[in-house]
C-alpha cells in the first residue's frame, strides 16, 4: 500500500492538543500552583482535580519527630539508617512539606483545666491558672518547625496500597492526619505570609 497524505494528515490533526489540553497539561507541570482540593473521600484521602480531566488522590501523613539532641549515637544511626532506607526503597510519587506550624497543646491545656476543676486549694488553683496562661500564650505565639508526607495516586485504591507501603518502615511510624489538621496545613500553604 502506498503513501496517503491525506491519511497522515488527519491522524496528525487528530494528535494535535486542544488550547484547553494544552493549558492543563501547563497547569499540572506547575509546580508553584496552589493543591487544587476539591473535598474528601469516605476514606478521608483529599481529592484533588486539575481542569475538567485530571482527577488523583492524596493522603497526607504525619512522620514520627525526633529531638537528634537528645539522642545517642545509636539512636541516631538507626534513624538515618531507617530514612535512608524509605528513601531508596519507597518508588511512588511522594512529596516532603517542611513548614512552621503553631504549637498545639490543647491536650497540656485540657489536663490543667481538669486538675484546676478538682482543686480545693486556693494557691493550687492560682498556679493552675497562671500555667494555663502560659499554654495558651505558648500557642499563640510559639511556632515549631514540622514536616508532613504526601502521597498521590489516581485511585482511591492504589493510594490505599501506597499508603500501606510506607506502613513497613515502622521507625518513621507514618500517621494519616485529621480532616481539621489537613485543613489547617492547606491553609498555611495558601497563606505565605502565615497567621
Amino acid at each position: 500500500m502506498g503513501f496517503d497524505a491525506i491519511q497522515e494528515k488527519k491522524e496528525k490533526e487528530v494528535l494535535k492538543l486542544s488550547k484547553k489540553e494544552k493549558k492543563m497539561l501547563k497547569e499540572l507541570g506547575n509546580v508553584s500552583s496552589v493543591y487544587p482540593v476539591v473535598g474528601y473521600t469516605e476514606d478521608l484521602f483529599v481529592e484533588l482535580r486539575i481542569g475538567a480531566k485530571y482527577t488523583g488522590y492524596m493522603e497526607v501523613l504525619d512522620p514520627a519527630k525526633f529531638d537528634l539532641v537528645m539522642l545517642t549515637d545509636p539512636e541516631f544511626i538507626d534513624c538515618f539508617k531507617a530514612y535512608h532506607k524509605y528513601l531508596n526503597e519507597y518508588g511512588a510519587p511522594i512529596k516532603e512539606v517542611y513548614l512552621n506550624m503553631s504549637e498545639n497543646n490543647r491536650v497540656q491545656q485540657d489536663y490543667i483545666l481538669r486538675k484546676k476543676e478538682k482543686a480545693t486549694n486556693p494557691i493550687q488553683i492560682r498556679d493552675l491558672d497562671e500555667e494555663l496562661l502560659k499554654l495558651k500564650y505558648l500557642e499563640e505565639t510559639k511556632t515549631i518547625k514540622t514536616v508532613v508526607v504526601m502521597c498521590f495516586a489516581d485511585t482511591v485504591e492504589s493510594l490505599k496500597t501506597r499508603v500501606d507501603e510506607l506502613k513497613k518502615y515502622k521507625k518513621l511510624s507514618f500517621q494519616p492526619m485529621s480532616i481539621g489538621q489537613k485543613r489547617d496545613l492547606f491553609r498555611r500553604m495558601n497563606n505565605k505570609g502565615g497567621y
